[in-house]
């Protein structure tokens, strides 16, 4: 039997990560996980420039926006601007905001039902042989929100190979770190998935949102 699968993607605000650990990064998402698109703010609009080799190999999946005068005009148009307008020039996390509500209208227009939002430091993971769009359609259709645990990698660096080791971090994270601190939300009682969302608010993690429904709620 054919799993359902819903059309899903990923928006991520990025500033000076390398183009190895860029090109891991989409690899995962895109070509393990079989999101349909990622949508990229590049904070600093040069990097789009720069990254242009990287991100052509995935062609119109990968939608490169450079936070420039003409995107913060668009900023005004998002709900949350006027509560977040002080604090935009200094703030990363305020853009941050904006950029997801300003994702999720790009991925509804080109039908996405599922948005992620993670940064480029982290990878979202499946149970194995699980895609993406498969483990959204198994969301039950009257939560619109799903928030995910963090779990901290931990670099473990040889005294005898420092160097080496350090210019690997520097270059691709992901290709050095396999040591991870799991989430302490991990080891709470009476701490499920489901209390998590329905409960405490303020957990560690990353969310996704449903396309086309309020981009921030409250509870």
């Amino acid at each position: 039997m054919t799993c359902p699968k819903v059309p899903c993607a990923v928006v991520s605000t990025l500033r000076g990560i390398p183009q190895a650990e860029l090109d891991t990064w989409l690899l995962h998402h895109l070509g393990k996980c079989c999101f349909s698109q990622v949508y990229f703010f590049f904070d600093d609009p040069a990097e789009a420039v720069t990254s242009k080799d990287v991100l052509s190999m995935w062609g119109s999946q990968v939608v490169s926006i450079e936070v420039d005068e003409r995107l913060q005009e668009e900023y005004k148009t998002c709900h949350r601007f006027d509560a977040l307008q002080p604090r935009l020039s200094e703030d990363w996390v305020a853009r941050q905001e904006l950029h997801v509500e300003l994702a999720m209208r790009r991925a509804a227009l080109n039908g996405c039902e599922w948005l992620l939002h993670i940064d480029l430091d982290e990878l979202f993971l499946l149970p194995k042989g699980v895609t993406a769009p498969e483990h959204f359609a198994s969301v039950p259709p009257a939560r619109n929100a799903v928030a995910y645990l963090n779990h901290e990698g931990v670099p473990e660096i040889d005294a005898d190979c420092r160097s080496q080791h350090e210019t690997k971090l520097a270059t691709n994270r992901f290709e050095t770190i396999s040591l991870f601190r799991r989430n302490p939300h991990c080891f709470a009682e009476g701490c499920g998935l489901d209390e998590l969302l329905l409960g405490e608010r303020d957990v560690e993690g990353n969310i996704s949102q449903r396309c086309g429904r309020s981009a921030w709620q409250r509870q």
